[in-house]
């Protein structure tokens, strides 16, 4: 089986006809909360309890008792099978300028207990919860590009790509957008650096990245946002491939640093 820290195959072209794979493989993978929680699958809590997300509550469906589960604003969720959900968030500096690490937490959700109004609001974390941690890791922001030991615990089983919008400001004060690639059978992770996006022609904040996922067949990360095309990037370079679009954009832009100019038309 390939490895997910594979570099993608840059000789074989995705054509068009092909985005549409593409588009729904990146359709499942994770998105910041609160707006991507409508898209997340039912998950089992408690006694076999179906849960639900009431903005950024996670709640037992039709009971009125406390959250099992809350998240604010930016949290990346992934949903590993029925019972298993994966948060990852950026942890600030502390002085707004950036964030120092990723904060990765996995949970059993059939262990998750409600929480006291103590423990809503006792945590800086902007995910708290009383109990069902399976694992808790902090990654640092401040690990160079490449392939890095790093022991990546069962409960993480089916995450390759963690990634939070992350932006990280180093020693001289330059921008670095990360995302985290990992590899459980050999126990690597792998930072790859954006530089594609700070350095190209964006308006950040504005326009956002706001989920990547792999591709098992070609090995290229796919990736999507707000107020942009949905993209290809290489796994080993951070690279930017091509846009994704159908046959009107095959020739709208060809690198990320020319603007982006949608066909003409209605």
């Amino acid at each position: 089986m390939a490895s997910p820290l594979d570099g993608a195959d840059r000789m074989r072209a995705v054509p068009w006809q092909d985005h549409e794979r593409l588009r729904a493989l990146l359709a499942k993978g994770a998105g910041p909360s609160y707006w991507y929680l409508p898209l997340l699958p039912p998950l089992e809590g408690p006694n076999g309890k179906d849960l639900a997300w009431a903005d950024g509550d996670l709640v037992a469906v039709g009971a009125k008792a406390a959250p099992l589960l809350t998240v604010r604003p930016y949290v990346w969720l992934h949903a590993l099978g029925r019972s298993r959900l994966l948060a990852v968030r950026n942890i600030p500096d502390g002085k707004g300028i950036g964030a120092t690490h990723l904060r990765v937490t996995s949970f059993d959700t059939r262990k998750l207990e409600p929480l006291t109004p103590k423990q809503r609001h006792a945590r800086r974390d902007p995910v708290r919860w009383a109990k069902g941690a399976l694992d808790n890791v902090d990654i640092p922001l401040s690990l160079p590009a490449g392939d890095h030991p790093f022991q990546v615990p069962s409960s993480f089983e089916g995450a390759e790509v963690l990634f939070a919008d992350s932006l990280y400001l180093d020693a001289a004060g330059k921008e670095r957008h990360v995302l985290i690639l990992l590899d459980r059978a050999s126990n690597r992770l792998r930072v790859v650096d954006i530089r594609w996006f700070i350095e190209g022609h964006f308006d950040l904040g504005y326009q956002w990245i706001t989920r990547v996922a792999r591709d098992p067949v070609t090995g290229w990360l796919v990736g999507g946002g707000i107020r942009i095309p949905d993209f290809l990037m290489d796994p080993v370079t951070g690279e930017f491939g091509q846009w994704l679009a159908g046959p009107d954009w095959a020739s709208v832009r060809t690198n990320p640093w020319d603007p982006i100019r949608p066909p003409d038309g209605p």
